[in-house]
């Protein structure tokens, strides 16, 4: 269950002191809704990167919690602010005073006037709590996360510039890979049926009856007229003879 508490804050004035009360105890489901004016309207919330409620608990214990910009349908900040209190908002009773604090993309700061919570009591407490400080957010940490969002923006905006959105690149990839993958299964589906196997050619010459054999130098043999013939490199005669058995031997 979450109830919703409306508030209305003119940041451009400090005539108005806005209080809302809540019970004690009350274990995060209160949130508060703030409109943000100046000067009675609406406050231009195009570069605010961040919202932070900050405030002073009745123990002089502190509240530092991140809040929520409220977004319209095509994701634009609205001039809206949502806080759901935390279990530490509302564990000691009194007043709370709090202060609103936007950081826009360019670094500016912009802070409300006080406005005012009223944890009120419980009839009783059953568990003796004891109030703590809320240190959910911190500034430097939030500039620092604010400045590596607006880098990862930035280099996002550039990359889409000029090859597109990342979304379209994917697609596209992705129908590469799937008309890469159905070409290779084509071409196995042809290696494995045989039709990259053509018909026989006819019978082409018979080549000369010769032989060559790398040695010492180049030499080569050819039938001629059912005689051997012995061709060579060079003015030396290879040293081939024939022997009593008919042989033809080279000595090298």
């Amino acid at each position: 269950m979450n109830l919703v508490i409306n508030m209305i804050l003119d940041l451009s004035t400090n005539s108005r002191k806005s209080t809302v009360e809540i019970k004690q105890t009350d274990r995060s489901t209160r949130t508060l809704r703030m409109t943000l004016l100046d000067g009675n309207k609406p406050i231009d919330m195009s570069d605010v990167r961040t919202a932070t409620i900050k405030g002073i608990k009745p123990d002089e214990t502190i509240v530092y919690a991140a809040a929520e910009i409220e977004k319209d349908a095509e994701d634009n900040n609205k001039n809206v602010v949502l806080y759901t209190m935390s279990d530490h908002v509302t564990e000691a009773s009194g007043k709370i005073t709090c202060e609103l604090q936007l950081v826009t993309g360019a670094g500016e700061i912009i802070q409300s006037f006080d406005f005012y919570i009223d944890v009120i009591n419980q009839l009783y407490d059953e568990d003796d709590i004891l109030s703590e400080s809320d240190l959910s957010g911190f500034k430097a940490y939030m500039i620092r996360t604010l400045n590596a969002a607006l880098i990862t923006e930035r280099t996002k905006n550039a990359f889409e510039d000029t090859y597109g959105t990342i979304a379209t690149i994917k697609e596209e990839l992705e129908q590469e890979i799937t008309d890469c993958q159905a070409f290779l299964d084509e071409v196995q589906y042809l290696l494995d049926t045989g039709a990259f196997i053509g018909s026989r050619g006819p019978q082409g010459e018979n080549g000369s009856n010769g032989i060559i054999v790398e040695g010492a130098q180049v030499i080569a043999f050819e039938i001629v007229d059912d005689e051997l013939v012995c061709y060579y490199e060079g003015d030396e005669a290879p040293a081939i003879e024939m022997n009593d058995d008919g042989e033809l031997e080279w000595s090298y």
